[in-house]
């Protein structure tokens, strides 16, 4: 189990984390702060960009649940297809932890506007990659 949450892992960060044409001008101002991050996200489906096409759906609830379904990349035969966890912000940062999905190890981001509908995030460990910003969601 442990070997198939790595190879998801893998998958879906390699694939979402190619920097589509993202100036490094852009790339040198500011992070969005805790209140940003709480207002961009809280409520809202997040797509993650797939570079080989797509995107990964993430729903971030007001409640600070988090849920994702992997079934629409194709990539479900890698991994679990669908997990649920927390989200919260802090340190300028939004953090998660899944249950199951990269072994329940949290991880935080930082997080840029690209655009009105677009972000720019960067993992604590340096991974990096696009989002849109979807619909308003609930549960």
């Amino acid at each position: 189990m442990k070997t198939k949450s790595l190879l998801m892992i893998s998958m879906i960060f390699i694939f979402s984390s190619i920097d589509y044409a993202y100036s490094d001008q852009g790339k040198t101002d500011l992070f969005l702060n805790n209140n940003q991050i709480t207002t961009t996200l809280r409520g809202k489906r997040i797509y993650l960009s797939i570079p080989i096409g797509g995107e990964f759906p993430l729903n971030y609830y007001v409640d600070q649940v988090i849920d994702g379904n992997g079934q629409t990349t194709g990539l479900g035969f890698l991994f679990k297809q669908t997990d649920s966890g927390t989200w919260w912000v802090e340190q300028n940062k939004m953090c998660q932890k899944w249950t199951s999905w990269y072994d329940s190890k949290p991880f935080c981001f930082k997080l840029k506007r690209i655009d009105q509908n677009s972000l720019y995030w960067i993992r604590d460990d340096g991974l990096e990659g696009t989002a849109r910003i979807g619909e308003t969601v609930s549960r």
